[in-house]
């Protein structure tokens, strides 16, 4: 019974049985006590009268309540700090947003899997968690915290919410920091002058001068301008993190933060506050001795420089550029390739060899030093190639002129992202003192590009569908506008084409929604491989989709029409109980004209796929010229 205190208590809010059984047996597998109820007003009386660490709440709801207004109660009204996963069936990127400004832990789209869920439950049940609980209770789940570090370390918190004031506190306390806490710039203002600190956390959202304001004045003080600052904030769309970074936080937390990437990330700032620190012992030496160290203080001036570029973009491809332009120079030595890990490939990102493979499979790494440090996560050290395990000829080394390699894995939160390739030291060997050097630069190198990666992820969001990941309705109309702009300054013809799966909720009543979202994406990936390259197709919404044919008259698109109706019908199938079932497709196909607006020729498009439903399903309608 001693160990129940660490159970985490949760409540599912889900009108689909099957699914919340599903998710109740395996929370229960991982010391979860959960409550299933399938309407959000039976919720709001529960939550009146226990307390839950985890909510799961369907956007789509019975009742006079949703999911969304009860996100809203829990966290507006009823100010709790427990954690909510929202999950729907048809979520938009407008409802992901309004989810993450609503407070929401994380969205997930059905199916999902369930192993999504580990990660918070490991955050509930491993770290510290102050509860905001009948009678004022705090639970604290005390487990030690290693500390790689090697001073203890002044951090300033400043942030006007007390329970994030409090569990920051704690988390740092026990990794021996010393904690300075403030609830606003004035009382900040006041440590500053008796304190320096070496590391600054700062929320964006303060009562009097905001978290913007403030750290760009600290920037801008030569007394404070080298202290790393860790933005949090409730914001964390991709603006709001370009707009921290830009302005002053050398990294960006959003709110509600995981424990173990806040101290990731605070480790990681006060890796590169040493460097920075070092570079100034350093310098004061260098001043005084000769050419040599002239030379060590202008490489240390270059990382300097590198860090900060590198902190001025969230592009990839200028990253890219940036690491190509100074990381051998900085490092000392000849040749690299940088590659990032996508599934089970990796993928060049930056390098300087004459030739080398963009894409690489990592099921053709074979004895391979960079698998090695993909696979346990740490560098991998080859002082001398011919005796090392990774030997096979002299013509695979034909191109290098130094017998040592070092083989870098980026690592971010206990995940691989990528992996780094350096030779040709050009002074003597690579050894374990310039892979302890090395590692720090690098792991900025690590944060950096998984910053760009979450960048790059929220923009791809913002325009693709997530199930069929064809265009989405609004980034497609998007492209449709400027077509029609083309066709006015250039009279390219084009043709729209509508379809829609011919009878899909008898498809989906038959063999249920995951089946339909199998059929979904195997019709979008089939329409895909039978247009040519530069037409369209977007999800129209539900089972239809939309097809831009440019540059071709009705007839020529009609043909196209044609084959993706016949490959449709063909190969749109998937196996259930080991029989086939699929479907087919009806389809209107209207030429855009003079004086044409998007509303016309969509009326005209849907009138055309209504009378090739009304006629038979499976074919083509087009329009009568």
């Amino acid at each position: 019974m001693e160990d129940s205190k660490f159970y985490i208590n949760v409540l599912i809010v889900e009108d689909d049985i099957y699914l919340s059984e599903l998710i109740k047996n395996y929370l229960k597998k991982n010391k979860c006590t959960v409550t299933i109820v399938d309407r959000a007003e039976e919720a709001i009386q529960l939550i009146s009268e226990n307390y839950y660490d985890l909510f799961i709440i369907d956007l789509q709801l019975a009742g006079v309540v949703d999911g969304m207004k009860l996100l809203q109660y829990i966290k507006f009204e009823l100010k709790l700090d427990s954690q909510v996963i929202m999950v729907s069936g048809n979520l938009t990127i407008k409802s992901a947003i309004e989810c993450i400004r609503l407070g929401a832990y994380d969205l997930f789209e059905k199916p999902f899997a369930l192993s999504k869920l580990n990660e918070i439950i490991d955050s509930l049940t491993e770290k510290k968690i102050i509860k905001r609980i009948p009678l004022n209770v705090v639970g604290v789940y005390k487990i030690p915290y290693t500390d790689e570090l090697n001073k203890n370390y002044n951090i300033l918190v400043i942030d006007d919410e007390e329970d994030v004031r409090m569990l920051v506190s704690i988390i740092l306390q026990d990794l021996n920091f010393n904690v300075f806490i403030a609830e606003d710039v004035a009382a900040a203002e006041k440590i500053l002058k008796k304190t320096r600190p070496d590391l600054i956390i700062l929320d964006v959202m303060l009562p009097g001068e905001d978290g913007y304001s403030f750290g760009k004045r600290l920037k801008a003080d030569e007394r404070y301008f080298d202290i790393p600052i860790l933005m949090f904030s409730a914001k964390n769309t991709a603006d709001d993190i370009k707009k921290g970074i830009d302005i002053c936080a050398d990294d960006y937390l959003p709110k509600p933060f995981n424990n173990k990437i806040l101290i990731s990330k605070i480790k990681a700032l006060l890796r590169m506050k040493n460097i920075v620190d070092e570079m100034k012992v350093y310098t004061n030496s260098l001043l005084q001795k000769i050419e040599k160290q002239d030379i060590l203080r202008k490489n240390l001036s270059k990382e300097t420089l590198f860090i900060s570029q590198l902190n001025q973009t969230l592009e990839l491809a200028d990253r890219a550029i940036l690491i190509k332009q100074y990381l051998t120079d900085i490092l000392d030595f000849e040749l690299f390739s940088l590659f990032l890990l996508d599934g089970n490939e990796l993928k060049i990102l930056s390098h300087n060899h004459n030739e080398i493979p963009s894409i690489i499979k990592l099921s053709e790494l074979k004895k391979s030093p960079m698998l090695k440090a993909i696979e346990t996560k740490k560098p991998v050290l080859i002082e001398d190639y011919k005796k090392s395990e990774f030997y096979n000829s002299e013509i695979a080394r034909a191109k290098y002129k130094k017998k040592s390699s070092l083989i870098y894995p980026l690592v971010i939160h206990n995940k691989v992202i990528g992996v780094l390739n350096m030779n040709n030291k050009l002074s003597g060997e690579f050894d374990i003192l310039f892979v302890e050097y090395a590692t720090r630069l690098i792991e900025h190198i690590s944060n950096s590009l998984e910053n760009c990666l979450l960048f790059q992820k929220m923009e791809e969001l913002a325009i693709y569908d997530s199930l069929t990941q064809v265009f989405n309705r609004r980034h497609f109309f998007n492209l449709l506008n400027a077509e029609i702009k083309k066709f006015e300054r250039y009279k390219h013809s084009f043709s729209i084409l509508l379809v829609d799966l011919d009878n899909f909720k008898k498809f989906n009543d038959t063999y249920g929604h995951i089946n339909g979202d199998k059929i979904l994406q195997k019709f979008a990936d089939i329409v895909k491989q039978s247009i040519r390259d530069t037409d369209i197709i977007g999800r129209f919404g539900g089972e239809e989709f939309i097809v831009l044919f440019n540059e071709i008259n009705i007839e020529g698109a009609y043909i196209i029409s044609e084959r993706i109706r016949k490959n449709i019908e063909e190969e749109c199938f998937i196996l259930v109980d080991d029989k086939k079932v699929g479907t087919t497709l009806s389809g209107g196909l209207a030429e855009f004209k003079e004086n044409m607006t998007v509303e016309n020729i969509l009326t005209l498009a849907d009138d055309l796929l209504y009378n090739a439903k009304k006629t038979g399903k499976n074919k083509i309608i087009k329009e009568q010229q």
